[in-house]
């Protein structure tokens, strides 16, 4: 048995240190990814409940699911698209389309005349990500079609930073002028673009002064970003799984794969079925890449085999994995906490890796 716990009231804690670090800026809630595991749809229904008036996925799909779910606010999709089918989704489903080049702006803008309504869209910006939208110095390009796209009605522009969590802001600096220059050109050419905006959820907690119209977060609501939280967000949920089996071993017993860990005296261990494959022991830095990052894998791999540090609570008490964490499987040193088969065992994981199919409870 094995139940992801989603707390609400944390969710709503930090959406409220959200509100106040945005001012005045509107809250474009990213809920990609099944909002980072914890559950797009049942967080939509309560973010909206709470006045979040405007959703953001990266995937034409996780747009689909919102939909037909009821959820009526904007919807805002992250990425361009130049495929006709999901260009077709995007008008029949009443979606806010990404424009990031000539090419879908065309396709949307034939669509839209074909069904005979007019697409929402924001225009989407590459200020040195190298991913969806123009490059910011194709000036012509943004502005011809922010022109000439009759049947798009333009509602947004936007970019997004490659590194607000680094140390050095000046590649951030030089995204958000690039960014700058171009909403000042295209102000002198008149054109009415809607909301702008660039922070996410790491540059809303560390620069304010690149907050614009709007900011969008998905993160920060999660209450695991990547930076040092110094600003009281609240991790949101944790696993719960049940103990299957208790038995006791000896001294120099080994524990896990590798041979990496013996139990130092006689040990009692509790066995559960959890392990990597629902996200322990997994975590959001490691798609992070720089040198640094990569020594500290290494050294917390380590750590985590020989060192216990990975722990979870039981009956009021704080249990220790011993040995490597398995793929669907890990043991706990339950040798000084009374227990049976049965308990709960709850361990505070990043739940962006966790199954979609493992049930959720929302409390």
């Amino acid at each position: 048995m094995k139940t992801l716990v989603v707390e609400l009231d944390r969710i709503l804690h930090n959406l409220n240190i959200v509100k106040e670090k945005s001012k005045k800026s509107k809250i474009i809630a990213v809920l990609k990814g099944n909002f980072y595991g914890l559950g797009a749809t049942e967080v939509a229904k309560f973010l909206s409940a709470n006045g979040v008036e405007c959703f953001a996925v990266s995937r034409i799909e996780e747009a689909i699911e919102l939909r037909e779910a009821g959820i009526e606010n904007e919807i805002l999709l992250l990425c361009s698209t130049c495929i006709t089918e999901q260009a077709a989704i995007i008008v029949r489903y009443n979606l806010t389309a990404t424009i990031g080049s000539s090419s879908s702006a065309i396709l949307l803008n034939g669509l839209a005349e074909q069904y005979g309504v007019k697409v929402n869209a924001h225009i989407k910006i590459d200020t040195g990500f190298g991913r969806y939208g123009f490059l910011h110095f194709e000036k012509d390009k943004i502005l011809d079609t922010l022109k000439f796209s009759s049947n798009i009605n333009f509602t947004g522009i936007y970019s997004h930073f490659t590194d607000s969590f680094g140390r050095n802001k000046k590649n951030s600096k030089l995204q958000f002028e690039r960014f700058s220059q171009l909403l000042n050109y295209l102000k002198t050419q008149s054109i009415d673009y809607g909301l702008a905006h660039i922070s996410n959820s790491c540059a809303l907690l560390r620069f304010k002064e690149f907050n614009l119209d709007a900011v969008r977060v998905g993160s920060a609501l999660t209450g695991r970003v990547i930076i040092k939280n110094k600003h009281g967000l609240k991790p949101v949920g944790y696993l719960r799984s049940q103990i299957q089996e208790i038995k006791w071993l000896p001294k120099g017993y080994n524990i896990g794969y590798g041979n990496a860990t013996k139990t130092e005296d006689n040990c009692k261990v509790a066995v559960l079925p959890i392990g990597s494959a629902d996200g322990l022991g997994l975590e959001k830095e490691k798609t992070l890449y720089r040198f640094i990052d990569k020594l500290r894998y290494v050294f917390n791999d380590i750590r985590l085999s020989t060192k216990n540090a990975l722990k979870c609570h039981l009956n009021g008490k704080i249990a220790c994995v011993i040995g490597r964490v398995g793929y669907t499987s890990l043991t706990i040193d339950v040798t000084d906490i009374e227990c049976k088969t049965g308990d709960f065992c709850d361990f505070y994981i990043n739940p962006m890796y966790l199954d979609k199919t493992i049930d959720r409870n929302y409390l």
